[in-house]
């Protein structure tokens, strides 16, 4: 059996019709996504509006999933370092999501050990008293402008987790 070369500038082709197929099928789907949205059947609108959030977080698993890739394959010691702000989100998300240390490391390219020093020094506010409830004020501002609303718990010396929430009142 015998193989047959490509064209000239084939592959360079099939990638442009490969990205206008994609949009074309985006252009469809909303004009189509539009109509559902706008039904007066409650049913009907409902649906569109799970699809479209279905799709939205496979878009966004792809997305996630091209910077991880990225960040990989550059070395632990030259990455840049999470911010305060940014560390204590991702231990807000690791608590809502019930992920382990270990979970938490491999979601954020980190060691355990660095998710288990956030949690250590998490609760350490300017000479804060335990089981006290306070805004925290992050240095950067958040993306919905919201303060962090922190609960810290301890019982003896040992740490136990942090529980934070968004706050309302932001």
């Amino acid at each position: 059996m015998t193989s047959q070369r490509a064209p000239r500038g084939w592959k360079e082709r099939v990638k442009w019709l490969v990205l206008n197929v994609i949009s074309l099928g985006r252009v469809c789907t909303s004009v189509l996504e539009a109509e559902d949205v706008e039904s007066t059947d409650p049913q009907v609108r409902g649906s569109a509006e799970v699809e479209a959030l279905h799709r939205e977080i496979r878009l966004l698993n792809e997305e996630l999933s091209l910077k991880d890739a990225r960040l990989s394959r550059v070395s632990p010691r030259k990455r840049q370092h999470y911010s305060p702000t940014e560390r204590m989100r991702i231990l807000e998300l690791k608590a809502a999501r019930g992920w382990s240390t270990a979970q938490t490391a491999e979601a954020f390219l980190v060691t355990p050990a660095t998710v288990a020093s956030w949690q250590r020094t998490s609760n350490i506010d300017d000479g804060q008293t335990p089981n006290e409830i306070h805004e925290a004020q992050p240095k950067e501002a958040e993306p919905n402008g919201g303060n962090l609303l922190c609960i810290s718990f301890y019982k003896g010396k040992r740490h136990l987790p942090v529980v934070t929430t968004r706050s309302a009142a932001a």
